[in-house]
């Protein structure tokens, strides 16, 4: 479990080196743990709040500076957020994915850095949960890792949403990321008991 301490303003600074080398040694014991398995990694917390949000995107960063090209999803359909980190839209993007159809074409993940991709949540009106049973996720999933060495799922609050249950099922390896004071290690226990074979917690970030 790795402690970090992160700026008090939640800002995303991809030139901030502090906040890079604390997150690049919390992603080189995730590369270890994850032992050949494909990178196909979902993001988790038990209450959404910016530092949280902060820190997938400053994780997903440090990947990408390591030569890996890193695909970002916001699938919290319930609260998107990610785009707001970056600075950019959300109108368009895994939402309409999921739903297919013919404006399916028009959504391109947004490059925000140096092999770094960016796929915002979008707003939907339909129930998260429903969207993410349809057989499109499976067919996206596959052919981003014909293009991506990394996806990471940034999703809801795991506990709470059933949403974030169904993402876990098709990720190889699960990063909890906790805040200090705030989470009780029951809910860690929870966690732990409800997943499957297969989709352990490689990787567990404490931030402060």
């Amino acid at each position: 479990m790795k402690k970090l301490g992160l700026s008090k303003k939640n800002e995303f600074n991809q030139d901030d080196i502090y906040i890079k080398e604390q997150f690049y040694t919390a992603y080189q014991e995730i590369e270890m743990r994850l032992q050949g398995r494909s990178a196909i990694l979902m993001v988790t917390s038990f209450k959404q709040l910016p530092s949280i949000v902060l820190s997938t995107a400053n994780l997903a960063l440090v990947i990408a500076e390591q030569q890996k090209r890193v695909l970002l999803i916001d699938a919290n359909l319930h609260q998107p957020s990610l785009h707001r980190v970056f600075h950019k839209k959300n109108s368009s993007g895994f939402g309409t994915l999921l739903l297919g159809g013919e404006n399916k074409h028009n959504v391109k993940p947004i490059k925000v850095a140096n092999n770094l991709y960016c796929l915002p949540a979008e707003t939907t009106s339909y129930y998260p949960a429903s969207l993410l049973r349809f057989r499109s996720l499976q067919e996206m999933i596959q052919a981003w890792k014909e293009q991506y060495d990394v996806i990471l799922f940034h999703t809801s609050n795991y506990l709470n949403e059933q949403d974030a249950r169904i993402i876990a099922r098709h990720c190889s390896a699960i990063i909890l990321i906790l805040k200090e004071g705030h989470d009780k290690l029951s809910k860690l226990l929870e966690v732990k008991k409800d997943l499957k074979t297969g989709n352990e917690i490689i990787g567990s970030i404490v931030i402060s």
